[in-house]
């Protein structure tokens, strides 16, 4: 279909360029209809040939904008955690100093296991 149209869109156009101005008349006389016949031949092409295929949805053009949020006003500020844990360790049988014998047995005992870690502190 759209060869027959080119086809004829072409010998449209050849036959146009063949016609001598003389033929046309006062240069003036038809000014408004030439102006209505070019509109109208420009609507038709236009609807020939650049118009969307009748199946389908148009297609959708989508944008994706990325908006970079500035941080929350703060810093990092560097703070010791203290961490404590209990562990339980044997203690042998032994003497004390009065030379009383004391049996083994397991006792804890408090580990200290802190340190230093970055905090993230609001405002300035």
């Amino acid at each position: 279909m759209t060869r027959i149209t080119s086809i004829l869109i072409m010998a449209l156009f050849i036959t146009t360029l063949a016609v001598s101005p003389a033929t046309a008349g006062n240069r003036s006389r038809h000014r408004w209809q030439g102006v209505a016949i070019g509109a109208a031949s420009m609507f038709l092409l236009n609807h020939l040939i650049g118009a969307p295929p009748a199946y389908g949805r148009p297609a959708c053009r989508t944008t994706v904008r990325y908006v970079e949020v500035p941080p929350p006003p703060g810093h990092y500020e560097k703070r010791w955690v203290p961490r404590e844990r209990w562990e339980r360790f044997w203690v042998p049988g032994h003497y004390t100093r009065r030379g009383r014998y004391i049996e083994g047995h397991y006792e804890q005992e408090s580990i200290d296991d802190g340190g230093w870690e970055s905090i993230w502190v609001p405002g300035y």
